[in-house]
């Protein structure tokens, strides 16, 4: 009996913490291919019932595509690597502003990538919208099978805002990175 007042009150913390921060949509688990399918019909319907004009809605959604596909391209756990089972977990989450949509996002990712996406971040943020459709017309010429590493750009383009971005380390090994996407009104 203890055990469960004890869960109702966890539900009831989340649900403030959620409330309180405007979060309308979340999600942490296994991001497979059926739950980003599931995520989006989601979003798609929340956007139909929104007011939000239809440009709006289609960047909005355009983003979050991207977002998703961050994930599931460079999760640790999607990886060949022989990683416990506690690394597959991500979190993906939306929270609705009077002026804005913040997208987050947080992924496992090999402490060896850091650098490299370090970097690419960084060439993100310092460029102008000129200069981001610049680097994004220099990647499009470049195929790699594994992708063009046009992501974080269409991303920077879309919202028009710096992309905010952070590494917890967890281990030797593997770092949690944390993804934010303003998305203004």
């Amino acid at each position: 009996m203890k055990e469960e007042k004890e869960e109702t009150i966890a539900v009831q913390e989340v649900y403030k913490f959620m409330s309180d921060r405007h979060i309308i949509m979340s999600f942490l688990g296994d991001f497979t291919h059926e739950v980003v399918t599931s995520l989006l019909a989601s979003i798609k319907k929340i956007l139909s019932s929104s007011e939000m004009d239809f440009q709006l809605k289609k960047r909005f959604y355009a983003i979050v595509v991207e977002c998703m596909d961050n994930i599931s391209r460079h999760n640790v756990a999607l990886e060949e690597n022989p990683l416990p089972v506690k690394y597959n977990s991500t979190i993906f989450a939306i929270s609705e502003h009077e002026d804005s949509f913040k997208i987050q996002t947080g992924n496992y990712i090999l402490n060896s990538q850091m650098e490299s996406l370090t970097k690419r971040l960084e060439s993100v943020n310092s460029l102008d919208k000129d200069g981001l459709k610049a680097l994004y017309r220099e990647k499009i010429m470049e195929f790699k099978p594994e992708g063009g590493g046009l992501g974080l750009i269409d991303i920077s383009i879309r919202s028009g805002c710096k992309l905010s971005y952070d590494f917890k380390p967890v281990s030797d090994d593997i770092s949690f990175f944390i993804l934010q996407t303003i998305v203004s009104k």
